[in-house]
């Protein structure tokens, strides 16, 4: 099985790129992921103060989203997700397919496409 991935945009091609992980005051991981000149870039995950997950996923350029992201609730529950593409006449980020939605409980409650 092969995956392509995305073609990563220019400003990043010749830039030092540094990963960093950053933690609460509690010891607990806040983020970790990627960055070029302080821009995050490629896989980036984000945790609550209480261990908890907050968000996952890809950044192909410079605060530019790409691809399938998680987002949960501070309780642990999966909050939403979807993906996000280019759109192909400005290259804007956009919500493309299904996005799911869920509540503090677990349940559905919306979905949207």
């Amino acid at each position: 099985m092969s995956i392509e991935l995305p073609k990563m945009s220019p400003e990043i091609t010749n830039l030092s790129v540094e990963h960093s992980t950053k933690y609460y005051s509690n010891g607990q991981k806040k983020y970790e992921g990627s960055y070029v000149s302080y821009h995050p870039v490629f896989n980036h995950t984000s945790w609550y103060e209480n261990g908890n997950k907050k968000s996952e996923g890809f950044y192909k350029g410079l605060h530019e989203r790409y691809g399938e992201w998680k987002f949960w609730h501070s309780n642990g529950q999966l909050a939403c997700t979807g993906i996000y593409e280019d759109e192909a006449e400005d290259m804007a980020k956009t919500k493309a397919g299904l996005w799911i939605f869920w509540d503090e409980a677990g349940n559905k409650v919306h979905e949207r496409e």
